[in-house]
């Protein structure tokens, strides 16, 4: 049973999201990405505005997330990838649930995806976007602030960098989609 500090924590949390409830798009350059502890401590998880960019979610921090006011959740794996029917959990607790892969072993991005990805976010209120570590939604952080914002691709690549873009060569990747 969660103890008084957890549901304080989760309710002072509930109303820094009600009162910061921006959109990736007004996402500044210099925009502070925050860890989501709440979450669980076992899940790589920051916020970028009403985007929370994660590796693989466990049903506790799907639980969690709906705690959060999250209402859209976009899964950027592949189908084959995955070791439980996390679209049908989602489903039953009422929150909207995509899957639209990139590609782990492809040598460029899929445009298509990044940009289904970008329409979901756009039309969601509250969005968890996650992968298997949280690299190739990070890489979509990049790519969408450098399309959308006009941010150099080294300022974009800072920005993924914080959100989890830790693969060498994920970024190559995204520098090669954004400069040719």
């Amino acid at each position: 049973m969660p103890s008084y500090r957890q549901y304080a924590r989760t309710a002072c949390l509930l109303v820094g999201l009600m009162l910061t409830n921006w959109a990736i798009a007004d996402t500044p350059s210099h925009a502070a990405v925050e860890r989501v502890d709440t979450l669980g401590a076992d899940l790589h998880a920051v916020r970028l505005g009403r985007v929370i960019i994660a590796g693989q979610p466990s049903a506790a921090n799907l639980d969690a997330a709906k705690l959060l006011g999250v209402t859209t959740v976009i899964n950027a794996r592949a189908p084959r990838e995955m070791r439980w029917d996390e679209q049908a959990y989602v489903e039953s607790m009422g929150i909207d649930y995509y899957s639209i892969p990139i590609s782990r072993a492809s040598d460029t991005l899929d445009a298509e995806a990044l940009n289904a990805i970008t329409q979901r976010i756009e039309q969601g209120d509250s969005v968890l976007l996650h992968c298997a570590s949280g690299n190739r939604v990070s890489a979509w952080v990049a790519v969408y602030l450098v399309e959308q914002h006009d941010l150099t691709v080294e300022d974009a690549l800072v920005i993924a960098r914080k959100t989890g873009l830790t693969s060498a060569g994920l970024e190559r990747r995204v520098r090669r989609y954004l400069t040719d």
